[in-house]
């Protein structure tokens, strides 16, 4: 270790993959705290839905913010840097665990966000355009954007074309990795199979123990807001992964069996998405950090 930088340790992984319990392990071997870097897991209230266990509850940034708030990869970079110092102040390393990659990224890389607030007038309009019609806006806009972004994620294209609203064209910037840390990698990698058994069966257990109840509790905290059905239809949406069909199940317009089946698919291809940013972004790592699979 080198003694004149302060350890952080990663540990990405995609849901239900075992990197908590990874992060858990580490914690005592290594003076360490952990930082939660979960982009669901942030949520007050949504802790079933987010699958987050009893033991993660004293990590930080777990369950601290509302559920109608947004919250930016840029937010949560000014937190995890204020949180890791604090780390620091009294522990020789500083664990965060999460499958949440931009949020990581934003973290590691120096200059990577343009210092642009959030547009919710515009948010709004773009949210309702399809994906082509969001390509087709951003290629007129900033053809040099529109030929290195990720065409299928739909949040980092809004998100250029908010700064292109802000700015006139998303900055070309050098990123570059910061170097004030000693930064160790770690991913938690299932095979598919594995990975698709464990979600179902942590998908079924939270069934069992509150998903539901817990659901119906958020969507009451939304309507004492003042939020109309509209409104709230959309947040649950925003929300993502099983919550993106509950208002099917409570329509009526699919059994609680479909449900299940419609939720655990959705987590499973989420899955499969994570693993590929995070391959992606350890590719881009390089040499910058000691890399481990497990």
């Amino acid at each position: 270790m080198n003694k004149e930088k302060k350890k952080v340790i990663l540990i990405l992984g995609a849901t239900a993959s075992g990197k908590s319990s990874l992060a858990l392990e580490l914690k005592e071997k290594n003076n360490a705290e952990i930082i939660n870097v979960d982009s669901r897991q942030i949520y007050r209230g949504l802790e079933i839905f987010s699958g987050l266990d009893e033991r993660e509850k004293n990590n930080f940034l777990v369950s601290f913010l509302e559920p109608e708030k947004d919250f930016s990869a840029g937010d949560f970079t000014s937190l995890a840097e204020e949180k890791i110092e604090e780390i620091f102040q009294k522990k020789d390393t500083a664990i965060l665990v999460g499958g949440s990659t931009f949020y990581f990224k934003a973290l590691l890389y120096k200059n990577s966000l343009p210092a642009v607030g959030r547009n919710e007038k515009l948010r709004k309009e773009l949210e309702g355009k399809s994906l082509d019609e969001l390509l087709d806006k951003l290629r007129k806009a900033d053809p040099k954007r529109y030929e290195k972004i990720d065409r299928k994620n739909k949040v980092r294209i809004i998100r250029s074309l908010e700064i292109i609203a802000a700015l006139g064209s998303v900055p070309e910037s050098e990123e570059k990795i910061r170097d004030d840390w000693e930064i160790e990698v770690i991913w938690v990698k299932k095979n598919r199979e594995e990975q698709r058994k464990r979600i179902a069966d942590n998908f079924r257990w939270r069934m069992n123990n509150g998903f539901l109840e817990e659901a119906e509790m958020i969507r009451k905290y939304f309507e004492n807001l003042g939020w109309d059905e509209e409104r709230i239809r959309e947040r649950f949406f925003k929300l993502g992964l099983a919550y993106k069909f509950i208002f099917d199940y409570w329509d009526g317009k699919i059994d609680l069996e479909k449900f299940i089946e419609l939720a655990i698919l959705e987590e499973q291809k989420y899955a499969k998405r994570q693993n590929t940013f995070i391959k992606k972004f350890i590719k881009a790592l390089g040499d910058a950090a000691d890399v481990k699979l497990l």
